[in-house]
């Protein structure tokens, strides 16, 4: 891959003197930089240890791979723009390994580079340049996501549903459902709201990010392969029900005989 200059990367903005620093907690949030230029590590470092994040920096890919497992960061920035990052493949190898949240960043910003990483397991993507600001309320836009998520039972459950948050697996009927990275963080959205209207822009930001959430076909395509994997009859669905206009709601109902749930140990992660 041809590298460009890293000021081409990055913005050479920082964050503002007068920014509100994050409170130092007990157990400091680690964020992993994934990058092969020392510039941009350095820029990332900067932002992040301002904000009293705890970094920790790799240079391939590859070593990230082995990294995780070991170091478990809260929050991964994987740059797409490094020299052993094959964009799909990287994201579907953390993917398989782990459920961190990841903000990919490149140069790239044409829109099938953007929705290739996203629909991958990436969980934002930031173009560059960027700046401070704007970084920073991704990565703790992401956290609170994951938070949000933590603090609901690992085990979803409604009718034929079965939902497992903390393993990313889903269960429809007795059998595992294999479902695409972003329609998954679909279905995720809806259980972690069960019961209640999810408007149409709080999905499409919450998968797509904010500079789609007018694409209300994307969503409209994920819905219907969610139907058509989850519901007895897709044409008459019951489980993930429309708000005329609004957006939808995934029904929480009485569990059903018929499911059972799969030994921990039995199915394959899903590489969502």
């Amino acid at each position: 891959m041809t590298r460009l200059a890293s000021t081409r990367h990055v913005s050479a903005n920082v964050a503002p003197k007068g920014a509100r620093r994050r409170e130092k907690t007990e157990r400091e949030t680690h964020v992993m930089i994934v990058d092969d230029d020392p510039a941009n590590r350095k820029y990332l470092r900067r932002i992040l240890t301002e904000q009293r994040y705890r970094v920790s920096e790799i240079t391939s890919a590859k070593a990230a791979l082995h990294s995780i497992a070991e170091e478990r960061p809260d929050l991964l920035i994987l740059s797409l723009d490094s020299y052993d990052v094959d964009g799909s493949e990287t994201m579907l190898s953390l993917r398989a390994i782990s459920s961190v949240p990841i903000i990919a960043i490149s140069v790239r910003d044409n829109e099938d580079s953007i929705v290739e990483a996203l629909e991958d397991g990436a969980d934002d993507y930031v173009k560059k340049p960027f700046g401070a600001r704007e970084l920073l309320a991704r990565i703790q836009s992401a956290l609170r996501r994951t938070m949000r998520m933590q603090r609901k039972p690992p085990l979803f459950v409604s009718g034929d549903l079965k939902v497992d948050l903390a393993r990313r697996l889903v269960w429809s009927q007795g059998r595992q459902v294999h479902l695409s990275p972003k329609t998954y963080q679909v279905l995720r959205v809806l259980v972690e709201n069960g019961g209640k209207v999810v408007t149409h822009e709080d999905i499409l930001i919450s998968v797509w990010g904010l500079e789609r959430k007018d694409r209300l076909q994307y969503l409209r395509l994920a819905i219907r392969v969610l139907r058509r994997s989850l519901e007895r009859d897709p044409t008459h669905p019951n489980l993930i029900v429309t708000e005329t206009r609004i957006g939808y709601r995934l029904r929480v109902l009485p569990p059903t005989d018929q499911v059972g749930i799969v030994p921990r140990r039995a199915p394959a992660e899903e590489g969502a």
